[in-house]
């Protein structure tokens, strides 16, 4: 890496073979986010210390609005996570969002390894996404990876900004209920796959 690198620069490398349907990009005084979107899939950048460091890396399944204007996401989405073997996980979409070193990434060799990897999941292969319905209630996606399968119990709004302590074991075994045999008819299960950005 040059004196002159930035995460921006390096970005744009990496994925200027990739020809985008759309690229937002939002800029304050403190900080640059940029979004890339490609076959129903997107990939997001939270960018701050003018392109030093990557705050938040995001990727996740995108669906047009009826309104053609904007667009909503599905349940969850694949993150970057450094204190993972993998370096990533899948988690529910959140109001908040992630915040924390371990989803960060510093302007060194090390860090620029981690990303190739990400990225590899997003422009070269995607995964799998299954939502579960109970009752007409999202109640859990999983999202199959390879040979993994990573299951997420989804929570409200209220739950994930303000926990009370049995919010996450309610809503466990609330799915453990819904996937009982007798409770199949009660079901609906919605496969959706989340395609890389080059076939």
């Amino acid at each position: 890496m040059t004196k002159k690198s930035n995460w921006f620069n390096i970005i744009d490398l990496r994925l200027n073979s990739v020809g985008f349907d759309n690229i937002v990009v939002d800029e304050t005084e403190h900080y640059k986010s940029i979004t890339y979107f490609k076959n129903g899939t997107y990939l997001y950048f939270d960018i701050i210390e003018n392109g030093e460091k990557i705050r938040k890396i995001e990727a996740g399944k995108y669906f047009p609005t009826d309104d053609k204007i904007g667009y909503e996401t599905s349940p969850i989405k694949l993150i970057y996570n450094s204190s993972l073997k993998n370096n990533f996980e899948f988690l529910q979409c959140s109001f908040d969002g992630e915040n924390g070193e371990e989803y960060e990434l510093q302007l060194n060799k090390f860090d620029l390894k981690n990303l190739d990897s990400f990225l590899q999941i997003v422009i070269d292969e995607g995964w799998q996404e299954k939502s579960s319905k109970y009752n007409g209630f999202d109640y859990k996606t999983e999202a199959i990876y390879g040979n993994a399968a990573y299951e997420i119990i989804l929570l409200d709004f209220s739950e994930q900004d303000i926990p009370l302590p049995l919010d996450r074991t309610g809503r466990k075994f609330g799915a453990w209920w819904a996937d009982l045999k007798f409770n199949e008819k009660k079901k609906d299960v919605l496969s959706v796959s989340v395609e890389p950005f080059i076939k």
